[in-house]
């Protein structure tokens, strides 16, 4: 084995032997330390040693961008590891590991509520009823989106965000229990009723991600608890508007008043029955069985439903 100690000169007219697909030059001042030249022209510093017995070998880096000084003072630390029978190369693959893992970590750190939310609606899709899906879906809704009927006096014109739509841009690490409250007192203050279910979803949300190997550790349940519910939300209070007991003869008495009497009889079967408004607007002849005394209910959320 040639050695010769190295320079700008020298290395720069090292050449690949003929008919070989790659030659080694070494240098003659620092041990392990080469310059492997290919048929192609490439010329890259290596280091070579021995190990428990066996050689090894590790790239250094292009001569382009490896200075001889910089190859030299390489050589020699990967030398000194040898000596101390320690493998450099699973050393440099420790290291990469690291290096990964850090980057892998600092990419979970910047995952957003949005894209936890839509792995959590995912996961969960198959074991919600579509009425419970659809609620979760207006919680996170941009809004936007025109009136075109029901609109109160005062009401915007196009429909709001949803509850939880701020939150979505949000890192999932950020959110912490001072951003929720601040949250949910914004909330709370325009509509209380939507800011209350937007929470019990948060807080359903954050439980089930703090479970998933992909927001472990940045997701956190204490983001949302019951103090802050109970301190931010309004208390419910009991309905009044529901008929008392002695109130029904006078309602039906006054609903079967009414001239119309497809609106009467529509009034007195939303009661008597209990299906939801849109239910029994589309209710057809067709939909009702009198030999079994049942109604067939179609809502275009959950499906047909049977009402004996």
């Amino acid at each position: 084995m040639r050695k010769a100690n190295f320079t700008a000169e020298r290395v720069g007219t090292f050449e690949c032997a003929a008919g070989k697909q790659q030659s080694i030059y070494w240098d003659g001042k620092t041990p392990g330390l080469g310059l492997r030249v290919t048929t192609k022209g490439a010329r890259s510093y290596i280091f070579e040693s021995r190990l428990h017995g066996r050689t090894i070998r590790l790239t250094i880096g292009d001569l382009r961008t490896w200075s001889i000084g910089k190859a030299q003072a390489e050589a020699t630390r990967l030398k000194t590891l040898t000596d101390q029978s320690i493998d450099p190369r699973q050393q440099k693959a420790k290291q990469r590991a690291e290096y990964e893992g850090q980057q892998r970590e600092s990419i979970r750190r910047e995952l957003t509520v949005a894209e936890a939310w839509n792995a959590y609606i995912e996961a969960r899709r198959s074991k919600w009823s579509a009425r419970h899906l659809l609620n979760h879906e207006k919680l996170t809704h941009a809004g936007g989106i025109a009136r075109t009927r029901g609109r109160r006096p005062g009401e915007p014109d196009v429909t709001m965000p949803g509850p939880l739509f701020s939150l979505l841009n949000r890192r999932l690490a950020d959110l912490n229990a001072d951003l929720v409250r601040e949250w949910l007192e914004t909330e709370a203050a325009r509509r209380p009723t939507w800011a209350g279910q937007g929470y019990r979803a948060l807080r359903a949300f954050l439980f089930w991600a703090t479970d998933q190997n992909s927001y472990a550790g940045i997701a956190q349940t204490g983001a949302c608890n019951r103090r802050m519910a109970r301190d931010v939300l309004p208390r419910t209070k009991a309905k009044t508007d529901a008929l008392q007991r002695e109130q029904l003869a006078g309602w039906f008495a006054a609903v079967r008043s009414i001239n119309n009497p497809v609106i009467a009889c529509y009034l007195q079967a939303l009661l008597l029955i209990g299906s939801r408004r849109e239910e029994l607007a589309w209710l057809k002849w067709e939909d009702v069985d009198f030999r079994w005394q049942a109604l067939t209910i179609h809502d275009k959320v959950d499906g047909e439903r049977t009402i004996p």
